[in-house]
């Protein structure tokens, strides 16, 4: 299983110091990235930032999470359900 966390993610999908190892890792994958409801919450919250500190445009932070959601559809990565109770 590949797990990836809030900052891989963002790297992907706007432009980042790390986006190029980013990219060049998600590239070796043969399976779906597995994330978990958390991770992709973290995500959303971070392209809100990344406009509420004026980094990015509001059109950029939509354009990155209609991206992510496309992949998501295609199979890019999995939704792990997480027992929070144990």
């Amino acid at each position: 299983m590949t797990c990836a966390d809030s900052g891989f993610l963002v790297s992907l999908y706007l432009k980042e110091v790390t986006s190029p190892v980013a990219l060049q890792t998600v590239g070796t994958l043969t399976e779906p990235i597995s994330l978990t409801w958390l991770t992709i919450l973290e995500f959303e919250n971070a392209l809100l930032r990344a406009v509420f500190t004026k980094r990015i445009a509001p059109e950029e932070a939509v354009a990155a999470k209609s991206q992510f959601d496309a992949n998501f559809e295609s199979g890019a990565y999995r939704e792990e359900h997480v027992d929070c109770r144990t």
